[in-house]
């Protein structure tokens, strides 16, 4: 009998100290929930409870409880927007006392749910309104609590919010400046900026801050565990948990606001199996015929695109066809791609803007092309004794009118205020310049209808000829070509001796192509190409063909004229009138006989001006 009694006793004593306590304290936390305060309790099992009120606290005692020493410490909630100052959790016997003391005793509700005790707490409106109006921006700063190896994490206390410091790059240490990461190649964060500050805290904790602040739902896997050095100073929070995750080698995967958390390697398992689900759903998802109409541009040239392996709009049993006959896309996928092949013809099925080119060719002499301001190389006239100046320049700029040349008699004659003087001249035409081409272009200021009107000015005064008006409208970035001449005979002799007639092209050929920039200008390449009879003639008295031709780009807004000049004509005729015989006496042939000489000079102008049209006018 001894024998046996002795285990039981024994077994008695090791007993008895666990079945003091009926439960244990899990889990503490505290928190704000629209518009009320949150005390909950976590335990392993239904707790009884009772609740009463001293002077400014309210006390909850659960019991046959108890409550870990990591647990079993002050929460000050006093930074928070609450009626609750702190709460005292301590061990009272087998009982387990919550002591909640007040800022301002406020309506409280307390109930079980399962495994949880929880406390809410009215937020009075004196204390919100209070918070509103000295509300910072939202930052949130964990107080640093070393905690020793062998102590439980503890839970940190929440203080206030540190001021803002930026610094500068300049200011990082060297070793930061070599490696650090350019800006472009970091993702963008924009979540509201919190401060934590953490030692060896356990890394639940530090997630369940972060859920707190961005409202996020955070599940956390088994393997999550661990604690945390951390210390970070005004960072999105989005930025924050990144940082964590990194550091403990984990990874996020989030459906709506539902974020899980596990280690990186079942995260992209994960990953990849929802994938490969996806892709098994597309195997059985069945196929879908749909014909696209494609309005603007070519169907075969859209299906190109959409059929790209950038784009990856089709699946593998998918197909798009391309029908040029009526052009239309023929797509048979599922209806989940179709659905966003049809939103992407929508998106490159667009209009092609088109520009209408109006061309003016004039035909004028030296002092209309002065009048109408292309003479820009700086001219300055005074009216009182009709002194005139000219300076010359060969490159383009951006000059824009002619120099004021209307001073009155008696006053001092000045530039131009609407013209601000450049080295870089827009069109340089000198009186003296020798017969020849010599392209120059520049701009005019004012529209197509003013320019029209002082050519018929010109015209009516015998200065100029307007040769052609021609208008062609083209799509953007695609050529138009003006042609403007006639058909000239001209004798040719073969290797037989056998002589033919060919028709050699004397013409005028303009050729501009627009593009169209983002600010509505007009970008233009022009190309000139003129063909006249020169002054060579061969054994046959056939004259030589005289070609020059020039390529330029200018730049001009929308509606605005580009000029174009430098082919210039001279001409020189004599006239001979005598008496015959007599005429031809020396000396005395002089009074019997008149010599005429007449020189002039014509020069081609062309008058370029681009006008966009809308899409809506073009339908």
């Amino acid at each position: 009998m001894k024998r046996c009694t002795i285990p039981i006793l024994l077994i008695g004593v090791l007993v008895l100290p666990a079945l003091a306590f009926g439960l244990t304290i899990k889990s503490v936390d505290f928190m704000n929930l629209d518009n009320k305060s949150r005390l909950q309790i976590g335990l392993d099992g239904q707790a009884s409870y009772d609740v009463t009120r001293e002077a400014g606290s309210v006390i909850l005692r659960i019991e046959n409880a108890r409550i870990p020493d990591h647990l079993a410490r002050p929460f000050i909630t006093k930074e928070f927007v609450t009626a609750i100052e702190q709460i005292l959790p301590r061990q009272e016997k087998s009982d387990v006392v919550f002591a909640v003391s007040m800022k301002q005793m406020a309506p409280y509700f307390v109930f079980q749910d399962n495994n949880l005790v929880i406390m809410d707490f009215d937020i009075p409106a004196g204390i919100a309104a209070e918070a509103e109006a000295s509300r910072a921006p939202v930052v949130v700063s964990v107080k640093t609590i070393p905690i020793s190896a062998s102590t439980p994490p503890a839970q940190p206390a929440i203080t206030n919010a540190l001021p803002e410091r930026r610094v500068s790059d300049a200011a990082l240490p060297a070793f930061m400046q070599e490696t650090a990461i350019s800006p472009d190649l970091l993702p963008t964060y924009s979540g509201e900026k919190i401060t934590l500050d953490f030692q060896n805290a356990d890394i639940h904790n530090v997630l369940r801050i972060i859920a707190d602040v961005s409202g996020l739902n955070i599940v956390t896997s088994d393997e999550v565990k661990g604690t945390i050095t951390i210390r970070l100073k005004n960072v999105p929070w989005d930025q924050a948990l990144d940082v964590v995750l990194e550091s403990k080698d984990l990874g996020k995967m989030a459906v709506g606001n539902v974020v899980r958390i596990a280690p990186a390697a079942k995260i992209k398992a994960a990953q990849d199996r929802l994938l490969e689900s996806r892709k098994t759903q597309e195997q059985l998802e069945p196929l879908t015929t749909h014909v696209i109409p494609v309005n603007f541009a070519k169907a075969s040239d859209i299906a190109t695109t959409i059929k790209g392996r950038e784009v990856g709009l089709v699946s593998e049993r998918g197909s798009i066809t391309a029908e040029d006959r009526t052009n239309v896309l023929i797509v048979k996928d599922i209806k989940n791609n179709s659905d966003e092949i049809r939103a992407m013809v929508k998106k490159l099925d667009k209009p092609t803007p088109q520009v209408l080119i109006a061309a003016r060719i004039v035909q004028a002499d030296n002092d209309f092309t002065k009048g109408l301001g292309v003479q820009w190389g700086g001219a300055f006239r005074n009216q009182s004794d009709r002194s005139h100046f000219g300076l010359t320049g060969v490159t383009t700029g951006t000059a824009r009118n002619l120099f004021d040349t209307t001073a009155p008699a008696g006053s001092r004659p000045g530039w131009s205020s609407t013209v601000v003087p450049s080295p870089s001249l827009a069109v340089n035409f000198p009186t003296n310049q020798a017969a020849g081409f010599g392209l120059s272009v520049g701009r005019l200021g004012g529209s197509i209808f003013d320019l029209d009107l002082r050519l018929d000015i010109g015209e009516s005064i015998g200065n100029a000829e307007v040769i052609a008006r021609p208008k062609i409208v083209t799509m953007d970035n695609k050529k138009a070509t003006i042609r403007q001449g006639e058909k000239y005979p001209y004798v040719v002799r073969d290797s037989e001796g056998q002589l033919s007639t060919e028709l050699k092209d004397i013409e005028l050929v303009l050729e501009v192509t627009p593009r169209i920039a983002f600010d509505g200008s007009v970008n233009m390449e022009i190309s000139v190409k003129r063909n006249a009879i020169g002054s060579i003639t061969n054994q046959l008295g056939d004259p030589s063909i005289a070609s020059r031709e020039a390529q330029t780009e200018v730049l001009v807004k929308n509606g605005e004229t580009s000029v174009i000049g430098g082919i210039i004509e001279d001409e020189f005729r004599e006239n001979l009138s005598q008496v015959p015989f007599l005429g031809d006496i020396p000396v005395l042939g002089y009074l019997f006989k008149g010599k005429t000489n007449t020189k002039s000079k014509k020069e081609l102008l062309i008058f370029i001006t681009p006008q966009i049209l809308e899409p809506v006018a073009m339908q």
